[in-house]
């Protein structure tokens, strides 16, 4: 098998996916971080606090070494965590750790403005007061914005774009694609809301559906609440699923063998030729970089040459590719149109900028794109990770119609229609 590692972008780049560190490195950060961020908010909030440095330890205690450790020890035993473990412990700790990420920031600036107060002569104390009341505006501001982000991650929409390609046979035009991404699904997930991405589904009336990863939300027995809420889901041209990193992380060989029990079909590092109106066209599908480089579709990790290999000549193809970091090397490969997921577009987004919380990390962070022929569009997901938070991004029911186009017309997607859909 040819190895995918030409096929990633070179080391240091923007867009690159690197080799996370160990475990040990993380945990390492991750408890320096939070030993910094405790003692920045105790050092401000301690002169007003009963008992000072002795509350502070507990609610350290009680907010981050009880749930981290909680985490921790039902990981190494390997207990699947079910839905109020869940609620009371993943959720909690991501509501908690970034307030305190945010006091910690918005207390050192507050500290510093009230620093210079202090050099005009508006109080001894300036430092401590100024960043006091920097981080309890930060506070009620994050309570109003994780209000807004929880409203704003209940609306889901269905998204039609019209795809313009002059190199589909005029037999695909009209083909409907419904593109379903990240949905993260566990025991957590609400079955009225899957049923309602569902009904969204069969109502757009699709040839095709790709699940373009990232089903489950890192536990290969969440596969079980994919499949009692998605898994039903059908089209004459089929379902189609890869790999994202959250199935990588649950474990990929596994997540694939649960997955065998639903009618669809799993692509990792290969593609299939459909008919449709007498027209062919092959569906392709990559692995996700989370795997690593050159481990293979067995571990989930992305073999493009593999991907497109012995396609024939002159075949219209649709590419399915989690990560869009893998798009360019598709592209090179003359990859028609290319579907992508993952970023999410940040949860919080400014459409109209054209801008999410995941450009800063990411070449390609949102939208669509096109270089030399080939097409990307990159889903914001159909639900959300970690929080329930989606500002300027609601959760998303894509519906892509290929239409085809004059010879030497540009490729393009646009004519982007939104509506809202009960859930």
């Amino acid at each position: 098998m040819t190895s995918p590692i030409s096929d990633f972008p070179p080391a240091g780049t923007k867009g690159t996916t690197r080799r996370p560190p160990g475990l040990l490195g993380v945990l390492g950060l991750l408890f320096t971080l939070l030993a910094v961020c405790w003692g920045t908010v105790g050092a401000l909030l301690e002169p007003m606090l009963p008992g000072g440095w002795q509350f502070v330890l507990a609610a350290a205690f009680v907010v981050t070494v009880t749930p981290f450790g909680a985490f921790l020890i039902s990981r190494a035993l390997g207990i699947y965590p079910g839905k109020l473990f869940r609620l009371t412990v993943f959720r909690f700790l991501w509501y908690s750790h970034f307030l305190l990420l945010l006091a910690m920031l918005t207390g050192i600036a507050g500290a510093l403005v009230g620093g210079v107060a202090a050099l005009f002569g508006l109080g001894w104390d300036a430092v401590g007061d100024g960043g006091r009341l920097a981080m309890g505006l930060a506070a009620a501001v994050y309570i109003v914005a994780m209000i807004a982000g929880y409203w704003g991650s209940r609306q889901l929409v269905v998204t039609e774009l019209d795809v313009r390609h002059p190199e589909l046979p005029a037999a695909l035009d009209g083909l409907r694609v419904v593109q379903v991404s990240d949905v993260h699904v566990g025991p957590h997930t609400r079955a009225s809301w899957l049923a309602g991405i569902a009904n969204a589904v069969a109502a757009a009336d699709p040839h095709l559906i790709a699940v373009t990863g990232d089903l489950v939300d890192d536990f290969d027995e969440d596969v079980t609440y994919y499949a009692r809420g998605l898994g039903a889901m059908r089209a004459p041209l089929g379902v189609f699923v890869i790999a994202g990193n959250h199935d990588v992380y649950a474990n990929w060989p596994k997540v694939r063998e649960r997955l065998r029990a639903l009618p669809v079909r799993v692509l990792v590092n290969e593609h299939v030729v459909l008919e449709h109106a007498g027209a062919r066209f092959a569906i392709a599908g990559t692995g996700d970089p989370a795997a690593g480089r050159g481990a293979g579709s067995a571990a989930g990790a992305p073999d493009i040459p593999a991907t497109v290999a012995a396609i024939p000549d002159e075949t219209f193809v649709l590419a399915l590719a989690h990560n869009p970091v893998l798009w360019p090397a598709l592209a090179e490969r003359r990859v028609h149109l290319t579907l992508s997921g993952h970023t999410h577009w940040g949860q919080f987004a400014i459409p109209a900028l054209e801008w999410c919380m995941a450009s800063p990390f990411l070449e390609h962070a949102m939208g669509w794109h096109e270089r030399a022929g080939s097409l990307l569009y990159i889903h914001p997901g159909t639900t959300w990770w970690g929080i329930p938070f989606r500002l300027g991004t609601p959760p998303e029911v894509a519906v892509l119609t290929l239409r085809s186009a004059a010879a030497g017309a540009a490729a393009t997607i646009g004519n982007r229609r939104s509506r809202q859909v009960a859930c």
